[in-house]
């Protein structure tokens, strides 16, 4: 394991030590600290080192309080301060300056296996039979009917190894990046409509299915497949788009995401991007991840989509899931809180620190945090 204190002494770092080269440079790309909550609390990682909780993950931080003092914490060291900062949306002072620990990695490759399912049942058993993977995520049809509904394409993946590559014609560190596709201008609404999104859906699931089930790939196309499009946002049109992310308990998990399903199909719009992914053990105070099953979803913003998100919320609240808020812009505090018992407690630890009025953003004062 390597400890470093900050992007530019990483960066040093692997130019001295190339066997932490590009895969560890990938943390540029992740500037939220939630977001690095969501990748790490994934059992089989499917997009970052496997680790169970962040405190893990992150050895300390430096933060700024709203009477202008640093406080360094740690788990030995203003522990309640950390343990409240991880996942605690920025309402907690500013973070200037973090401590990560990183893995070791042969390469900059990734040996990649795909399992092709047949429903959402058995794409679960894959997943749970495969927990010991260092990356797992699951492309999810998430408009396909019964008998097939939740078919998916789960992607397994675990660091090549030298000998892997060696055997190959690619070079440990030597990445090449693919050229980019642009999406020149905005495409019209019916681009993202239910019926061509299931003739897409259609063609990537048996395209998966007859193609080659082992490959190895680059740390960046395995981890990042979307930023291969650039301004792939216009996809969805001029009205933009909805994300939703939640995660349902594993004894729950099957249930929910059948009837999340069956909304979705009922409601006759469909999500260019499902995404499945197990998450493992958490013990931090508010970071969003269960042990349980998250589910990814984008939609075409509208009407429609508002009305079908808020039956989604209440299908989560149902089941005793969680909302993933770096992709919140619309839930409503009463469901939220309804959500997550451990809100109370952390609105409580904002109070008693004064940090009301000072940390704050337009999410925290629409949910009322």
């Amino acid at each position: 394991m390597f400890i470093v204190d900050s992007i530019e002494e990483l960066i040093s770092l692997t130019k001295e030590k190339n066997n932490v080269h590009e895969t560890l440079l990938s943390l540029k790309k992740i500037t939220n600290f939630n977001r690095i909550i969501d990748l790490n609390h994934e059992t089989g990682g499917s997009l970052n080192i496997k680790l169970y909780y962040l405190a893990t993950f992150m050895e300390k931080l430096i933060s700024l309080q709203i009477n202008g003092s640093i406080i360094r914490c740690s788990e030995t060291e203003n522990k309640e301060l950390f343990d409240w900062t991880i996942g605690g949306m920025g309402l907690t002072g500013i973070i200037y300056r973090a401590c990560l620990r990183f893995k070791k990695v042969d390469s900059s490759w990734i040996t990649s296996k795909k399992i092709i399912t047949r429903d959402l049942e058995h794409t679960i058993d894959i997943m749970e039979n495969n927990l010991n993977s260092t990356y797992s995520v699951a492309w999810i049809d998430c408009i396909s009917r019964s008998p097939s509904q939740g078919r998916s394409v789960v992607f397994l993946g675990e660091h090549s190894t030298k000998q892997e590559i060696n055997s190959s014609k690619f070079k440990l560190f030597d990445v090449k990046r693919t050229k980019k596709i642009s999406i020149p201008f905005f495409l019209p609404s019916f681009f993202m409509s239910y019926f061509l999104l299931k003739i897409f859906n259609f063609i990537y699931y048996y395209a998966n299915k007859l193609s080659k089930k082992e490959s190895i790939q680059s740390w960046d196309k395995y981890f990042y497949p979307l930023d291969n499009l650039k301004n792939w946002n216009k996809l969805y049109g001029r009205n933009g788009f909805f994300q939703f992310q939640c995660v349902i308990p594993t004894s729950e998990s099957k249930e929910a995401l059948n009837e999340i399903l069956d909304t979705i199909n009922a409601s006759k719009i469909g999500s260019f991007l499902a995404v499945l992914k197990k998450f493992g053990h958490d013990k931090s105070k508010i970071s969003f991840p269960m042990e349980g099953y998250t589910l990814a979803l984008d939609f075409p913003r509208s009407k429609k989509v508002e009305n079908l998100l808020v039956l989604l919320d209440k299908l989560v609240v149902k089941h005793k899931g969680r909302f993933y808020l770096t992709k919140d812009s619309r839930l409503s505090s009463s469901l939220f809180y309804q959500s997550d018992d451990r809100l109370k407690n952390f609105k409580k630890f904002r109070s008693s620190y004064k940090l009301k009025n000072h940390f704050e953003s337009y999410q925290s004062e629409r949910l009322n945090i």
